[in-house]
């Protein structure tokens, strides 16, 4: 019993002493942003190039 204990103890102060920015990166989903769209307008079918971060398959839903 007193073995799980230490062990208990050990894991919450780990978890206590994470540093912040790990712990946000891991509560935050993965969005993602547009910086640019070239061009600003077209005619139908015109092919447009976003650029950003995030912008995979596995982020974004087909257009």
């Amino acid at each position: 019993m007193r073995l799980s204990l230490l062990a208990i103890g050990t894991l919450v102060l780990m978890a206590i002493s994470a540093p912040p920015t790990t712990l946000q990166a891991a509560m935050q989903d993965v969005l993602p942003r547009c910086i640019s769209v070239e061009p600003m307008s077209g005619k139908v079918g015109t092919e447009i190039v976003v650029t950003g971060e995030n912008l995979g398959k596995e982020h974004v839903a087909e257009l």
